[in-house]
């Protein structure tokens, strides 16, 4: 898994959440090199796994890149599956960035109840520190380029 990964489950841990949801675009760039447009995916973060879901128009160039580490789900039921990832690990607390949509807020409540925790920041926090990756990996676009 990579570093980044690592000090955001380091950081999920300090905040007590068995799991983190992401989903803006410049935060899955950041921790995935997934390039994808505002609502093309998520990625899944717990201390033991990470899931990067999307639809198959990314399919060919993310099994191309990703490390074996991280699993990919393609789908279109996003968050559905988000929320079948986490049960099956049997979370309790789930972490969401609150620059997410009221549209998407609203999803997610309805599939996490009081087990969704707003986070503010988390991983802007992260990405203020530079790190040796940053500008030297290519991101991955649904045509592979």
């Amino acid at each position: 898994m990579n570093q980044r990964v690592n000090e955001l489950q380091a950081e999920m841990k300090a905040l007590g959440l068995d799991g983190f949801i992401v989903t803006n675009p410049s935060n899955l760039l950041y921790l995935s090199q997934f390039d994808g447009l505002d609502g093309d995916g998520c990625l899944v973060i717990t201390p033991q796994q990470v899931t990067l879901i999307t639809d198959a128009r990314y399919q060919e160039a993310l099994e191309a890149s990703l490390p074996k580490t991280v699993n990919l789900e393609i789908t279109r039921d996003y968050y559905d599956v988000a929320h079948q990832v986490l049960a099956d690990q049997g979370y309790q607390r789930v972490g969401f960035e609150t620059s997410a949509s009221y549209a998407l807020y609203r999803k997610l409540a309805a599939l996490f109840g009081d087990k969704l925790v707003p986070e503010t920041g988390v991983i802007e926090k992260l990405r203020e520190v530079k790190d040796a990756r940053s500008g030297n990996s290519s991101p991955v676009h649904p045509t592979g380029k």
